[in-house]
């Protein structure tokens, strides 16, 4: 056997191995919830990206040839596990190409249901990484079929959801709406499918039923067009009824509107929100006796909206409602469509399905790059991923021409920068945010940004003037407040401060397990109110009992009142839920050697010591030194 050949029976061999393995979203079969991941795959996810950054640069360097497309396919794999969707469509496109052009390949060594999953692999990794125009090649290659004399034609048998979308959404742009309608018409049913196809395909309907409007000047409910419309029934879904209404007030199609507000109007599913924009809608084509009652409805869920309220008041006159307090009519069909598809990713992304929403929000931006909440569904998803930088770009499309989504950006922005360790651009952000408008919530993150990256002072002082702001209306929801102010005060050494806030925050939430912990175990280290200690301390276990921290508050507790016995188990059943932790590790050294078990004692402090020597999370730099002399000293001499 020549190397070409052992190479591509070896290359086959791989290429079905790796199928089983490849992360594949399919419309109809990955759009479930992602795998739980623990928080140790979250860190190996975000260390192999780097990793695999690495990787694809280095064969970047080189000709992809037969000794290195299995390398680029196995980049491609892991690179889009760990979230890098550019590399990993770069690295499959690269595949595809070498395999057509037979460039070291025996033509036979791929089926063709091996490269049509090769190619649908291409495609979904192309519309993750935002490449529309590549991802919709691929979804042409996977729905056509050759039918003789070089001509191909789209066919039904085996047809793949997501490339009918992909390929239909093109038309919608392009207002070829009989194309569009047809290819809609093949997407097989089942899964997410169900929910996405009537809301596109009733799109494409009354786009035509606006042409229709538009020529003859009335809609017409029998003719063609409406017989392909739904029914309206109480389980309509709120999705897709709420979509048929921008439909027909796009269309222009006040018959319709009225027909199913004559029927039994559903709004089960529907938001505040949603429900105010329909009967906008209402009141824009002279439905005002609908609306008003739909206002109404409104008004029992939100009944301090005052523009809600000003409506109501208005109808109620027998006047009308000037067009700026109206909900905008949408002026182009691919609009409607875009914010269907939209919502769709948005429904993905609370069932946890990030990879699918990323899918899906790109598709909406291909439709109306202007959409922002499409950005802002990116951004979060970012996020999630520990993708900050990207994150903060999405975030920053923001503009201020919505004030209270642009105040919720920038706040989310200095968030970012701060698990980012940029603490410094973070408060920057967060001071020039308060010179646009100020807040206490506002303030208190400023506080919180500081308190978590120990700038105890900026931190006080920025709750000190969230407290002013709230100008003595202290509410039960301001007990964190308290609980944050007190941390800062006890780090600042101003114990009797701190002590007075943890109270207080305590008379709002009496049983809020990490006040009673901290206040518990401030106690226990400054050697007082020890059984006042212990009964609070035992109450924040039952109300977490997996919290290692609270546990082990219980543990040193015991110690502190000389009952070493009793420390024993509260302490290993700390170290087990958080093995990493130096002063875990500590205390339970200490409670062992005074129980005689001095081996024991000597592997715990000498564990504490090589966390601490390390790296400690949990630790301040002036606190791990303070511990590692401890620990030295411990080893050395016992306690």
């Amino acid at each position: 056997m020549n190397k070409i050949n052992s190479f591509n029976v070896v290359f086959k061999n791989i290429f079905l191995m790796l199928t089983l393995l490849l992360v594949l979203v399919s419309l109809s079969g990955c759009f479930d919830r992602d795998p739980e991941l623990t928080e140790q795959d979250e860190k190996t996810v975000l260390r192999d990206s780097d990793h695999m950054k690495y990787i694809a640069q280095a064969l970047s360097e080189m000709p992809l040839n037969v000794q290195t497309v299995p390398s680029a396919y196995l980049v491609a794999r892991h690179a889009q596990i760990a979230n890098d969707w550019k590399t990993s469509s770069s690295y499959i496109d690269k595949v595809i190409e070498e395999e057509a052009s037979g460039n070291g390949f025996d033509r036979n060594s791929m089926t063709p249901e091996d490269r049509q999953t090769f190619e649908k692999q291409a495609m979904i990794l192309n519309l993750g990484a935002g490449n529309l125009k590549q991802a919709h090649k691929y979804a042409k290659m996977n729905l056509e079929k050759s039918v003789g004399n070089g001509q191909k034609e789209i066919v039904k048998e085996g047809t793949d959801a997501l490339s009918v979308l992909v390929l239909t959404l093109p038309h919608i742009r392009a207002y070829h709406f009989n194309k569009a309608e047809n290819l809609i018409d093949q997407m097989p049913s089942g899964g997410i499918s169900d929910l996405i196809n009537p809301i596109v395909k009733n799109w494409v309907i009354f786009s035509k039923i606006r042409d229709e409007i538009q020529k003859t000047g009335e809609s017409s409910p029998t003719g063609k067009a409406h017989k392909k419309l739904p029914k309206i029934h109480k389980n309509i879904l709120g999705q897709e009824l709420y979509h048929l209404i921008l439909a027909a007030d796009y269309a222009g199609d006040t018959e319709y509107l009225k027909m199913i507000f004559n029927a039994e109007f559903p709004q089960k599913g529907l938001t505040a929100k949603t429900l105010t924009n329909i009967a906008d809608i209402l009141v824009r084509h002279g439905l005002l006796e609908q609306a008003l009652s739909l206002y109404q409805d409104i008004k029992i869920l939100n009944p301090s909206d005052n523009t809600l309220n000003q409506k109501i008041a208005l109808l109620e006159k027998g006047e009308k409602i000037p067009q700026a307090m109206l909900a905008k009519a949408l002026e182009t069909p691919h609009i409607g469509v875009a914010k269907a598809i939209l919502d769709v990713g948005l429904l993905l992304f609370q069932e946890s399905s990030l990879d699918s929403a990323r899918i899906f929000a790109y598709l909406a931006l291909d439709l109306d790059p202007t959409l922002e909440n499409a950005h802002l569904l990116l951004a979060y998803i970012a996020e999630k991923y520990g993708e900050y930088d990207e994150a903060i770009a999405y975030f920053k499309t923001v503009t201020s021409d919505d004030s209270d989504r642009y105040i919720q950006a920038q706040q989310q922005i200095a968030e970012l920068q701060g698990h980012a360790g940029d603490v410094i651009g973070a408060l920057e952000t967060l001071d020039a945010l308060s010179e646009y408008k100020d807040s206490i919530d506002l303030q208190v993150q400023i506080g919180d940004i500081s308190r978590q990256h120990e700038h105890y002072q900026q931190a006080l002082k920025s709750y000190n003037k969230a407290f002013e702001m709230i100008n003595g209306n202290i509410l039960p929801h301001h007990w964190s407040l308290y609980y944050s102010r007190g941390i800062v005060l006890e780090r600042l050494s101003k114990w009797d401060q701190a002590e007075k806030d943890f109270k207080k925050a305590l008379e709002f939430e009496p049983n809020e397990p990490f006040v009673l912990n901290y206040l518990g175990y401030s106690w226990v280290e400054q050697g007082k109110n020890l059984e006042d200690a212990l009964n609070m301390i035992t109450k924040a276990v039952n109300l977490r009992p997996h919290d290692a921290y609270i546990i082990d508050s219980l543990g040193w507790v015991y110690f502190k009142l000389n009952d070493f016995h009793n420390a024993i188990d509260p302490l290993e059943k700390a170290v087990a839920l958080f093995p990493e932790d130096p002063t875990i590790n500590d205390h339970l050294g200490d409670a062992y050697w005074k129980v005689g078990r001095k081996h024991e004692a000597r592997f715990q402090w000498n564990r504490a010591l090589s966390f601490t020597e390390e790296s400690s999370e949990t630790l301040s730099d002036e606190e791990s030194q303070d511990l590692i002399v401890e620990l030295k000293k411990k080893l050395q001499s016992g306690l």
